[in-house]
């Protein structure tokens, strides 16, 4: 396999195959991929530049795969190429996206719970009040489940302030 077959493996396993993203991934903001379309064309050989940048970009690849053609394309489970003892560097733009997601969650789950707390506080409120009936002075008994049920309300809801006339 040359190299240029070798780099358009690389965008199809980690770009889907997405050429623009793929040159985005390797520093071209723009995302022009024409520089690769050579490579892979066998039309030019990649910079010293180039490999290097790739290597630190998809830093799962092996260099001497990509270098050489030797080995396999990805490095082990354990993060080193085979009999070598570099590890692999996770590259900092995907953890730092992945812990922004991660972050973006959190709040979500935050919010969402806060907004089930204050819907569960309604609804208990709703069915206290129609246990209690409308005209509350009927004597309607409250049993000892109701009475759990409107203290725990009591203690979860915020205090109104005003006159209690």
């Amino acid at each position: 396999m040359e190299i240029g077959q070798r780099v358009n493996w690389i965008i199809g396993h980690f770009c889907a195959g997405n050429k623009t993203e793929f040159a985005r991934r390797m520093g071209d903001p723009s995302g022009r991929s024409s520089k690769f379309d050579l490579v892979i064309k066998g039309k030019t050989q990649p910079s010293y530049e180039t490999l290097t940048t790739i290597l630190a970009q998809f830093p799962q690849v092996s260099g001497d795969w990509l270098l050489a053609g030797e080995g396999a394309p990805l490095k082990n489970e354990t993060g080193k190429n085979p009999g070598t003892s570099k590890p692999v560097i996770a590259n900092t733009d995907d953890v730092r996206e992945l812990r922004r997601i991660i972050e973006e969650q959190h709040e979500e789950i935050k919010s969402l719970t806060a907004e089930k707390d204050k819907l569960s506080r309604a609804l208990a409120t709703a069915v206290l009040g129609k246990r209690m009936g409308s005209n509350g002075a009927s004597g309607i008994a409250i049993d000892a489940t109701d009475k759990t049920l409107k203290r725990r309300l009591a203690n979860s809801m915020p205090q109104q302030q005003g006159c209690d006339d």
